[in-house]
């Protein structure tokens, strides 16, 4: 990790990720500093930030340096607000560790529904995510999308304090480490895996 030769506040650093070809990524962050571990974003990956909208990640050259991905700040991946600096894990698990891996979450799957008209009995989408809540053994809340601010749900971190009504109407204090379902605008409408909010539908 070294200063860029032509701009101050930027950084050229080489990443491992976990082949044989370490990847020189240009950065930012003030914190970043060697022998770091990092969330990296490479070529191809789509990234999806607390605010904003998605985007690709591009091989680009910065101020005439090549810089082959991201080193990633937790609320562009959509996992808390700071962009104070880079997050900085606290892991000795191998490089080029999938994040979500580090961080316990699992992969989505897409289900497509298609019915007949003659099963009118199996058209109810609550319905299907309850059958899906007892096969999986996981809590599942269908959310209305007609009620969801931009038409999109992600998973984030909660903010320190957050004021969040589940379904029972009771108002409960998130912490930093709960992870939420939230709207474009960063909204929470449920507690993911546990309790569905009260707006949520």
């Amino acid at each position: 990790c070294e200063r860029h030769p032509d701009a101050d506040k930027l950084s050229l650093t080489t990443v491992a990720v976990g082949d044989d070809m370490p990847r020189q990524i240009v950065c930012g962050a003030p914190n970043v500093a060697a022998g770091q571990r990092v969330v990296v974003a490479l070529e191809g990956a789509m990234l999806h930030p607390s605010t904003g909208e998605p985007f690709k990640i591009k091989k680009s050259k910065i101020r005439g340096a090549a810089s082959e991905g991201m080193i990633c700040a937790e609320d562009e991946i959509g996992l808390g607000q700071s962009h104070a600096g880079i997050m900085v894990l606290d892991t000795d698990l191998p490089d080029g560790t999938p994040a979500a891996e580090y961080f316990g979450l699992g992969s989505d799957t897409e289900i497509e529904i298609g019915l007949t008209p003659n099963r009118a009995d199996a058209a109810s989408h609550y319905g299907v995510a309850r059958e899906l809540r007892a096969l999986l053994g996981q809590p599942l809340h269908a959310f209305d999308a007609n009620q969801i601010a931009g038409g999109k749900i992600r998973v984030k971190r909660a903010e320190a304090g957050e004021k969040f009504v589940t379904l029972d109407g009771v108002e409960r204090s998130l912490q930093a480490e709960d992870l939420v379902i939230a709207d474009a605008n960063g909204a929470a409408m449920a507690l993911a895996g546990v309790f569905g909010g009260k707006t949520s539908g």
